[in-house]
C-alpha cells in the first residue's frame, strides 16, 4: 500500500523526459497532456494498477481455495464426502465462473473507451483551470468579451467533463453490479440445493449431509461471491490503470533528437565537418536548410514558428563573436531561424553547422524562472555573487526580495534576460529583448547587453557589477579592443527585430536579413505578421507593430 514513492517515481520520469526533448517533439502534445499525466495518471498508474494487482492476487487466491474445496468433495468417495459426492456445487461455481468471465470479455472494449473519453475530457478543465491558475496577472490584460469566453470555455469542459464521467461511473458500477447478481444467483441455488439436500438427509435420518455440511458449503459460496465481485472490481480499477499507463507510456516514448546518442553523433560529424576546406571555427553555417512544421503541432506556449526554406544556391554564413541583428520577414520567421541556429530545433533536411564549442541559449518568448525564488536566489544560483546580483537588480529596476511569480509582465522578462546573461552561454539569441522594458530602462539593457557581449560573458559582467560600473569606455568597439586585448574573446549577441535599432553600433555587427536568405519570408511580410492576404488585416496588424 505504499505507493507515493512509486508515483514520484513516474513523475520523474515525466520530468525527466520533458528535459531532454527537443521544440519540435514538444508540439507533438501539448503542456497541459504532460501536467495532467504528472497530476493525475501517475496517482492512477500507482492506485487503480499496482495496488490492484496485490488485491486481485488476494481474491483469486481465495477463489482458488473455494474451488479447490468443492471439486475436491464433489469427486471424493461417497462414504467420506459430506456432499455425497453430488456435483452441483462445482457446476454452479464453474457457471458462475463462465458467466463473469463472458460479462467482463464483453464489456472490456466500451469500459476501455469510456474511460479514455474522460480521461481526455477530465484533461481539457484542468488545462483550463491551470491556466487561470498559474497566469493569473495575466487575467488583467484580458477585457469583458474574452473573460467571458474563458468563462464560457471553462462550463463547456466542465458540462463535458461531467456527461463522461457519469456514462463511465454507471458502466463501471453495471459491472460490479452484475457481478453482485451472479454470485446471489449461485448463492441462491446452491441454498435450495442444500436446504433440499439437509431436508432429505434428516428424513432418511442419513448422515451423509449434516447441518455443519450446510453451513460450510453456504459459507464457501458466500466467500466465492464476495472474491469474485473483488475480482470484477480490481479488473475494472486496473483497466482505469491500463488507460493511464498507455498515455505515460506514450509520451516516454517519443524520440529523444537529443539523446546523448544522437548529441554524440552530431558532435562527431560537427568536429569532422570542421576539418573540411573553407569551414572555419568561428562561423555558424547554414547550408540547405528546410524547415517544417509538424502536422500536429500545437504550440503550446513554446512561441510562434514557422516553415523556413533556404534559397537554393545561397549558403548562410554567420559570423561568430560579434553583434548579430536579424531582420525581415515575419516575428515567426526570425524566431524560427533563430531556433535552428541555437539547436532548439532541427532542420527537416540540410544542416546547421556550430563549432563544438559552442553553447547557444535563446531566451524565451514567455520569461521563466525557478519555482519559489526571488530575484536574488535566481541570481545567485546562476553563479552570481550576492553584490552582484544586488547591483543587477538595481540597475534592471527589480527589487531583489521580490518573488518571480509576483512580478509584472515586463519586469519577469528582464529578471529572464538578466538569468540568461549570467549562465554565460557563448551565444545568446534573444527576440525584442526591450520591448518589454520601461523606457528609462530600454538604454540601461542595451548598456548590459553590449557590455556581455563585448566583456567576454557572464564572469566578466559579475566582476563589473561587484565593482558597481560599467567600463568607462567611451564606444562599443572601444570596451571591445580592451578585453581583446585582455585575453577576453567576444561573445555572439544574436537579436532580432523589424528593423535595426538606431542607437546600435554600427561597426562590427552583421545583419542577417530573413527575406534575402529564405524563400516566403518576403511575401509573408508583405501580408502582415501571420502571414495573411487580407490588406485591410495587415494595415491593422502594422499600426499595432508600430
Amino acid at each position: 500500500g505504499r505507493t507515493g514513492g512509486v508515483r514520484m517515481v513516474h513523475r520523474q520520469q515525466l520530468l525527466s523526459k520533458l528535459l531532454l526533448m527537443e521544440q519540435t517533439e514538444q508540439y507533438q502534445h501539448p503542456g497541459g497532456q504532460w501536467f495532467y499525466s504528472a497530476l493525475m495518471n501517475s496517482n492512477t498508474m500507482a492506485v487503480d494498477a499496482f495496488w490492484q494487482v496485490f488485491v486481485m492476487t488476494k481474491a483469486v487466491f481465495g477463489l482458488s481455495l473455494c474451488l479447490l474445496v468443492i471439486f475436491v468433495e464433489a469427486v471424493a468417495e461417497t462414504d467420506v464426502s459430506s456432499f455425497g459426492g453430488n456435483i452441483v456445487p462445482a457446476l454452479a461455481l464453474l457457471l458462475c465462473l463462465f458467466l463473469a468471465g463472458l460479462e467482463t470479455i464483453a464489456r472490456r472494449t466500451t469500459t476501455q473507451q469510456l474511460l479514455e473519453r474522460r480521461m481526455d475530457a477530465e484533461n481539457e478543465w484542468v488545462s483550463i483551470f491551470s491556466w487561470v491558475a498559474n497566469h493569473g496577472r495575466s487575467l488583467f490584460n484580458l477585457d469583458k468579451n474574452e473573460l467571458a469566453h474563458l468563462d464560457s470555455e471553462f462550463r463547456r469542459t466542465s458540462k463535458s467533463f461531467l456527461v463522461i464521467h457519469q456514462a463511465a461511473r454507471d458502466w463501471t458500477f453495471d459491472s460490479t453490479w452484475v457481478m453482485k447478481y451472479v454470485g446471489w444467483f449461485a448463492y441462491s441455488i446452491t441454498l435450495v440445493w442444500a436446504a433440499m439436500r439437509l431436508l432429505q438427509s434428516r428424513m432418511e435420518r442419513s448422515k451423509t449431509f449434516t447441518s455443519g455440511d450446510c453451513v460450510i458449503l453456504l459459507q464457501v459460496f458466500r466467500r466465492f461471491a464476495t472474491y469474485m465481485r473483488s475480482v470484477s472490481d480490481s479488473l475494472v480499477a486496473m483497466q482505469k490503470g491500463s488507460v493511464s499507463i498507455l498515455r505515460v507510456a506514450k509520451l516516454l516514448d517519443l524520440p529523444e533528437q537529443r539523446s546523448l546518442l544522437d548529441y554524440a553523433t552530431s558532435s562527431l560529424n560537427a568536429d569532422s565537418d570542421l576539418l573540411t576546406p573553407g569551414l572555419p571555427s568561428d562561423e555558424a553555417v547554414f547550408q540547405e536548410v528546410v524547415f517544417k512544421i509538424p502536422s500536429t503541432a500545437d504550440s503550446g506556449g513554446l512561441g510562434p514558428l514557422c516553415d523556413l526554406v533556404q534559397r537554393e544556391g545561397r549558403e548562410l554564413r554567420i559570423p561568430l563573436g560579434k553583434i548579430i541583428f536579424v531582420k525581415g520577414g515575419t516575428e515567426a520567421h526570425r524566431i524560427s531561424c533563430l531556433s535552428l541556429l541555437t539547436g532548439l530545433v532541427t532542420p527537416s533536411s540540410g544542416r546547421v553547422l556550430l563549432p563544438p564549442a559552442e553553447w547557444p541559449v535563446l531566451m524565451p518568448n514567455v520569461p521563466t524562472a525557478l519555482p519559489h525564488s526571488t530575484v536574488r536566489e535566481d541570481f545567485v544560483i546562476c553563479g552570481a555573487s550576492p553584490e552582484a546580483a544586488n547591483n543587477l537588480a538595481a540597475i534592471l529596476g527589480l527589487d531583489p526580495d521580490a518573488l518571480h511569480r509576483h512580478l509584472p509582465p515586463g519586469q519577469a522578462a528582464l529578471q529572464a534576460l538578466a538569468r540568461n546573461l549570467l549562465r554565460d552561454p557563448t551565444l545568446f539569441a534573444a527576440v525584442r529583448p526591450v520591448s518589454g522594458a520601461p523606457l528609462e530602462l530600454r538604454d540601461k539593457v542595451l548598456a548590459l547587453l553590449l557590455a556581455w557581449q563585448a566583456g567576454g560573458g557572464g564572469q566578466t559582467l559579475i566582476a563589473l557589477l561587484e565593482k558597481d560600473g560599467l567600463p568607462k569606455c567611451s564606444t562599443h568597439e572601444g570596451r571591445a579592443a580592451f578585453y581583446e586585448g585582455a585575453g577576453i574573446p567576444c561573445r555572439t549577441l544574436v537579436l532580432s527585430g523589424e528593423e535595426v535599432p538606431p542607437n546600435f553600433p554600427a561597426e562590427g555587427m552583421f545583419v542577417l536579413d530573413i527575406e534575402e536568405h529564405f524563400e516566403g519570408a518576403a511575401a509573408a511580410d508583405a501580408n502582415g505578421l501571420d502571414g495573411t492576404e487580407d490588406p485591410s488585416q495587415a494595415e491593422l496588424l502594422m499600426a499595432e507593430r508600430a
